[in-house]
């Protein structure tokens, strides 16, 4: 669930910076320079969307397998059960609307913050990406790259930027500027050395029942 957030947040955000440059692309790209790189994001962001709808149709609703006709099929996937789970954890969370909705404004704002920084480290680079150029495709970077191919995308979102950004700066620059925005959550997350080493504030195992009942 804290995955599909994640990605949906990331492919609402670049989909509203998509639809707002292309219908003021008079005022943000007037000599039409970004218009290809335009088209192929509104294709990823597309393409992502409608995945993301059949995924959560699927997982939600046996009667739509069963209708498509691929019940018997889903039930002989090695992964079926775990699919099935994870079909029961969102049928959990629909019924806690107000909870998701709250996660997702955090997680919005969590993820614009986290692309704003970005922003000045290319600034910090010399990078010529208008700003908007982020917010587009910075998302789809980091959506691509959470496909488990390699553990933590590690190559595959640096691939991304150089392709992605490649008419804004060298290649070199572009790689510096991935690098960089992978060492910056790890030198922010530095304080959680504290609460592993003197273990998290909470209570015991009876006050967490308590709380639960």
């Amino acid at each position: 669930v804290d995955r599909i957030i994640g990605v949906t947040c990331l492919g609402l955000l670049s989909a509203i910076m998509l639809a707002a440059v292309w219908v003021g692309r008079s005022w943000f790209d007037p000599d039409g320079a970004h218009s290809r790189l335009l088209g192929q994001a509104a294709v990823g962001v597309g393409i992502l969307l409608v995945g993301l709808m059949a995924t959560a149709g699927f997982l939600l609703s046996p009667a739509l397998r069963q209708k498509m006709r691929v019940e018997s099929l889903y039930r002989k996937l090695p992964l079926s059960a775990r699919i099935a789970h994870a079909g029961v954890a969102l049928g959990r969370y629909r019924r806690h609307g107000g909870a998701v909705g709250v996660a997702m404004v955090q997680s919005f704002v969590i993820h614009l913050l986290f692309i704003s920084g970005i922003a000045l480290l290319g600034m910090s680079l010399n990078l010529q990406i208008p700003w908007f150029g982020y917010l587009i495709f910075i998302p789809l970077v980091y959506i691509i790259a959470s496909v488990p191919i390699v553990p933590g995308g590690i190559g595959v979102a640096e691939g991304l930027y150089v392709a992605f950004f490649a008419a804004w700066g060298s290649e070199s620059q572009l790689l510096a500027l991935a690098l960089l925005a992978r060492l910056a959550p790890m030198l922010w997350s530095l304080p959680g050395v504290l609460v592993a080493l003197t273990g998290p504030r909470t209570g015991g195992g009876e006050a967490l029942a308590a709380g639960d009942g």
